[in-house]
């Protein structure tokens, strides 16, 4: 489950019934930080998380493999 910490937090937050919700801002939009030059150039190296950090394919490979360990453990949560 290593270097999925955000999905290990909400799954652990889920299980104690703390609400959780997505926030989005105008002022902080995908858009926004790629045309501004917000997103800086290392964050496409092999190691940056989104792409897998050397060892996935890229966040959802990632993720799946550990919402299927949560859930192979009776351990998962989030829906």
């Amino acid at each position: 489950m290593r270097f999925s910490d955000d999905l290990v937090i909400s799954n652990y937050l889920a299980s104690q019934n703390v609400k959780r919700r997505i926030l989005t801002s105008h002022e902080y939009s995908q858009d926004i930080l790629w045309n501004s030059g917000g997103v800086l150039a290392y964050g496409d190296l092999g190691d940056a998380l989104h792409l897998g950090a050397g060892i996935s394919v890229n966040n959802h490979a990632r993720y799946r493999r550990v919402l299927g360990k949560l859930a192979v453990h009776d351990l998962l949560r989030v829906g």
